[in-house]
């Protein structure tokens, strides 16, 4: 995996730990085995057998614009948090 690749996951992470709030519930997953990242979000807060408002998930080895599909995760995340949670 590509250093811009990596750094790009990083920044996924921070964005849906800052985004995380009573407001709204953000689940991160890197699965290394499989190259998997996923994003779970559920707005107004998890809730026990509610399916999650966003859900996106993407295997990086067979995505042509892995890149791309990360950015627009991570671009996501952070307009639900600053829509959720007041830019804070």
């Amino acid at each position: 995996m590509k250093a811009e690749l990596k750094q790009a996951i990083v920044t996924l992470c921070r964005t849906c730990l800052w985004a995380n709030s009573k407001n709204l519930s953000v689940f991160f997953e890197y699965s290394g085995h499989v190259d998997v990242v996923s994003v779970r979000v559920y707005v107004g807060g998890w809730v026990k057998g509610k399916n999650p408002d966003h859900e996106l998930s993407r295997h990086l080895s067979w995505c042509q614009d892995a890149l791309g599909n990360i950015n627009k995760m991570e671009q996501l995340v952070h307009d639900l948090g600053m829509e959720h949670n007041g830019g804070e």
